[in-house]
Protein backbone atom coordinates (compact mmCIF):
# COMPACT_ATOMS: atom_id res chain seq x y z
CA UNK A 1 0.00 0.00 0.00
CA UNK A 2 2.82 2.23 1.01
CA UNK A 3 4.56 1.01 -2.08
CA UNK A 4 2.01 2.69 -4.67
CA UNK A 5 1.09 5.98 -2.27
CA UNK A 6 4.93 5.97 -3.35
CA UNK A 7 4.90 5.53 -6.79
CA UNK A 8 1.42 7.83 -7.33
CA UNK A 9 3.36 10.49 -5.44
CA UNK A 10 6.71 10.65 -7.17
CA UNK A 11 4.23 10.58 -11.13
CA UNK A 12 2.12 13.07 -9.78
CA UNK A 13 5.55 15.18 -8.85
CA UNK A 14 7.28 13.74 -12.43
CA UNK A 15 3.80 15.19 -14.49
CA UNK A 16 4.34 18.77 -12.21
CA UNK A 17 7.75 18.61 -13.31
CA UNK A 18 7.26 17.98 -16.96
CA UNK A 19 4.31 20.77 -16.78
CA UNK A 20 6.72 23.38 -14.86
CA UNK A 21 9.54 22.56 -17.59
CA UNK A 22 7.36 22.75 -20.43
CA UNK A 23 5.59 26.35 -18.99
CA UNK A 24 9.01 27.35 -18.72
CA UNK A 25 10.19 26.45 -22.19
CA UNK A 26 7.09 28.18 -23.68
CA UNK A 27 7.29 31.34 -21.48
CA UNK A 28 11.13 32.03 -20.30
CA UNK A 29 9.94 35.33 -19.11
CA UNK A 30 7.85 34.44 -16.80
CA UNK A 31 9.47 33.31 -12.75
CA UNK A 32 7.92 29.88 -11.41
CA UNK A 33 6.85 30.90 -8.08
CA UNK A 34 5.38 29.42 -5.42
CA UNK A 35 2.14 29.98 -6.21
CA UNK A 36 2.23 28.38 -10.05
CA UNK A 37 4.30 25.81 -8.78
CA UNK A 38 1.30 24.67 -6.57
CA UNK A 39 -0.97 25.05 -9.71
CA UNK A 40 1.57 23.03 -11.38
CA UNK A 41 1.09 20.14 -8.86
CA UNK A 42 -2.53 20.63 -8.69
CA UNK A 43 -3.04 19.95 -12.46
CA UNK A 44 -0.73 16.83 -12.00
CA UNK A 45 -2.95 15.74 -9.37
CA UNK A 46 -6.29 16.21 -11.14
CA UNK A 47 -4.58 15.12 -14.20
CA UNK A 48 -2.90 12.02 -12.76
CA UNK A 49 -6.87 10.72 -10.97
CA UNK A 50 -8.71 11.23 -14.50
CA UNK A 51 -5.88 9.24 -16.05
CA UNK A 52 -6.44 7.01 -13.21
CA UNK A 53 -10.32 6.77 -13.71
CA UNK A 54 -9.92 6.29 -17.40
CA UNK A 55 -7.55 3.33 -16.61
CA UNK A 56 -9.97 1.59 -14.38
CA UNK A 57 -12.73 1.75 -16.79
CA UNK A 58 -11.34 0.99 -20.12
CA UNK A 59 -9.20 -2.16 -18.03
CA UNK A 60 -11.74 -3.89 -16.27
CA UNK A 61 -10.67 -7.42 -14.56
CA UNK A 62 -11.48 -10.25 -16.37
CA UNK A 63 -14.11 -12.31 -14.30
CA UNK A 64 -13.40 -15.61 -12.70
CA UNK A 65 -13.97 -18.60 -14.27
CA UNK A 66 -16.74 -20.30 -12.20
CA UNK A 67 -16.48 -24.11 -11.09
CA UNK A 68 -19.09 -24.97 -12.91
CA UNK A 69 -17.77 -23.84 -16.54
CA UNK A 70 -14.16 -24.88 -15.39
CA UNK A 71 -15.55 -28.45 -14.98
Amino acid sequence: MIKDFSLSVAAVLLLALGMALAFHWTYPDIDIGSNLAGLFVFAALVLRLAIGKVWAVTHKPRPLPNAETAK
